[in-house]
């Protein structure tokens, strides 16, 4: 539905004919739907099925009108005991909080006209896509300040789960209903997939606070027992052909919980959170009673010479700046850019007739304004800390997954990717997309990292014991492997260059657990270490994969990140096959090709001076001069 054809006073009365917040003698506001509410949630539904994929007008319209805030939750709240309202009002909120897809509004078609000209002034699809993007941000803010509504929807979900689990004629509809509400948490903690492009300088304070209001939401969801509920759910998944269905959309959810973090940062993070702190009684009670004052400072260690000199340069830099004639502002005619290397920089309003360094500066940024494209991708600038709550619940999140569910889970997705590799449509393998695949590769790492910093800090803690690799076993086993191998050959061959990050971490996260296995395992854990690796390098094309992923690196369009997985892969790898060819009785797997190029360069200049020595001999027959050439000829061709 287009923005000319949208009729705002009829999306206007559908959404007044919701009904309205009352208030009852004791004070407190309750929602009271209208006579035709049900009505009006189908006319709604269908805006939304009709909207124009390309304007979003009737998304962009409800989100601007907080209808999730003011109309849906209420409802939700109040009409708890109406299944057919509560299932209508959850349908309308996975469509008003469904992610916005990154082929709809893609940067070819932002940039580029129907002519294949760069396109001037401010792009529409670009303008649509940023306001569609807040329409679903302000409905995730209305779940994140209304707790309420999200413990109605998991009170609400008991019934069906324990219908599910027993069977039963109902069986089906409550299967549909939970997979809605599992629908519905997915849109509220969609964050980019693990393949997405990291935001430029300019977007990434945007992107910072997207990651904020994520957390903000994630706390929120973990209060009320939502984590437990994906626990719960992933452990039914071999239970019935009824609750595997539901194993790709736990696959995204789980994503969800543990993107942008990083598994050492967390235990770290959770270490330091139940470290007793080092000050002393005294001052502890004085900064309590101090109530918000500040905390006592720490004494002041003595700044080195770098130090000092960077202070000079700020304070140097700060008064150039405010003996500048104009101001910082929107109005001022300054402005503060950021560069391509995440670093700010004032530009002042260049008049006419003036010279200096501003009017250079600005030549000299037009003149390199086509490198752009080719600076460096900084990680650091989109980095987000992770505090020590959020760390101690992710922590505890992942230990309970370790002991069951997520094996369970990738059992069955493993499985499921199989099959659809090879065009089956068993199971769910019919309902498996492409980016299934880097979702594997990127929960599977970062739990298998995640699994090795616990046993490190266990095996730390105490001399005695072994590496323990049964809660990673399914994503450690050969099946994994031969997948990994060939989409990282795949992605290399079609250039997907940040697909490939992914599948490289999740081969680093493999040989460094079976390395692991191998140097701190059991006696059993060691042979099915090796066997892995035997399996593995018998294949000669593993180490000529691993030149060609070094290869690839691409400063421009990969982080520092890929270049450290691919580092790290090659220095365990070499280990390993090291380690590997003296236990075979010091076997060797490759001869070096420049050896063999000097032996037939070698071969080639002894037949040359055979010939020579014939040509230039008295009485020599030509036979054997062309005898000799002849064998020169094979021997430089071989």
């Amino acid at each position: 539905m287009a923005q000319a054809e949208l009729d705002e006073d009829d999306l206007m009365m559908c959404v007044s004919g919701l009904g309205s917040a009352q208030k009852i003698d004791d004070g407190e506001q309750i929602y009271v739907p209208g006579e035709e509410c049900l009505a009006c949630l189908n006319d709604l539904q269908r805006y939304l099925r009709r909207d124009s994929p390309k304007e979003m007008a009737a998304h962009i319209k409800l989100g601007k009108w907080s209808v999730a805030k003011t109309h849906l939750l209420p409802m939700l709240i109040s009409q708890a005991h109406d299944q057919k309202l509560v299932f209508n009002v959850l349908k309308l909120l996975v469509k008003l909080t469904m992610p916005v897809g990154h082929e709809q509004f893609s940067e070819d078609m932002r940039d580029v006209d129907e002519k294949g000209k760069k396109k001037k002034g401010q792009n529409p699809l670009a303008v649509v896509g940023r306001n569609l993007q807040g329409a679903i941000d302000t409905h995730r803010e209305a779940f994140s300040a209304c707790t309420k509504g999200v413990r109605v929807i998991m009170r609400i979900l008991v019934d069906p789960l324990r219908q599910s689990v027993v069977g039963g004629a109902e069986s089906d509809d409550d299967n549909v209903f939970i997979e809605l509400v599992l629908t519905l948490f997915r849109n509220l903690m969609h964050t980019p997939p693990p393949d997405a492009a990291l935001p430029d300088a300019m977007e990434a304070l945007a992107f910072k606070r997207t990651l904020d209001a994520h957390a903000r939401l994630l706390a929120v969801l973990e209060s009320e027992a939502v984590f437990d509920l994906v626990l719960y759910i992933s452990q039914l998944l071999t239970d019935s052909a009824a609750t595997r269905s539901w194993n790709l959309t736990l696959l995204e959810v789980l994503y969800c919980i543990i993107s942008f973090t990083d598994p050492d940062e967390v235990v770290h993070a959770a270490k330091a959170a139940k470290r007793p702190s080092l000050q002393p009684a005294r001052q502890r009670a004085s900064a309590s009673a101090a109530g918000e004052g500040e905390a006592p400072a720490r004494p002041q260690q003595p700044q080195s010479r770098i130090a000092l000199h960077l202070e000079r340069e700020k304070a140097s830099r700060n008064a150039r700046d405010i003996a500048s004639t104009v101001r910082h502002s929107n109005f001022g005619g300054a402005f503060e850019c950021l560069t391509g290397f995440g670093s700010r920089m004032i530009v002042g309003k260049v008049a006419e007739g003036a010279g200096g360094d501003a009017r250079g500066q600005a030549q000299h940024g037009q003149r390199h304004k086509s490198m752009a494209a080719k600076q460096p991708v900084l990680e650091e600038r989109v980095h987000v800390a992770v505090g020590t709550s959020r760390a101690t619940l992710l922590l505890e999140f992942a230990r309970q997954m370790l002991r069951g569910p997520f094996g369970a889970l990738m059992l069955t997705v493993r499985k499921d990717l199989h099959d659809a590799q090879f065009g089956s449509t068993n199971g769910n393998a019919r309902r498996v997309l492409a980016a299934d695949y880097v979702y594997f590769c990127a929960v599977s790492a970062w739990f298998c990292d995640m699994h090795r910093a616990l046993e490190d800090q266990r095996l730390a803690s105490s001399s005695a014991g072994s590496f323990d690799v049964t809660h990673v076993a399914i994503s450690c086993e050969l099946p994994c492997w031969q997948m990994a191998l060939r989409l990282a050959r795949e992605h290399i061959e079609g250039h997907n260059w940040l697909k490939l990050g992914v599948v490289v971490r999740f081969l680093r996260s493999l040989v460094q657990v079976v390395d692991k296995m191998a140097t701190r395992g059991d006696k059993e854990a060691r042979r099915i270490a090796h066997a892995l690796f035997q399996n593995v390098f018998y294949e000669g094309e593993y180490m000529t994969l691993l030149a060609q992923v070094h290869k690839a690196y691409e400063p421009h369009l990969m982080g520092v990140s890929f270049l450290r997985d691919t580092i790290e892969l090659v220095h365990v790898s070499l280990r390993n096959l090291e380690s590997y060819c003296k236990d075979q009785g010091g076997i060797v797997l490759q001869r070096r090709r420049a050896k063999n190029k000097k032996r037939k360069a070698t071969a080639a200049a002894e037949a040359a001076a055979v010939v020579a020595a014939l040509e230039g001999a008295p009485g020599a027959d030509s036979e054997e001069v062309a005898e000799a050439a002849a064998a020169a000829a094979a021997t430089t061709a071989a």
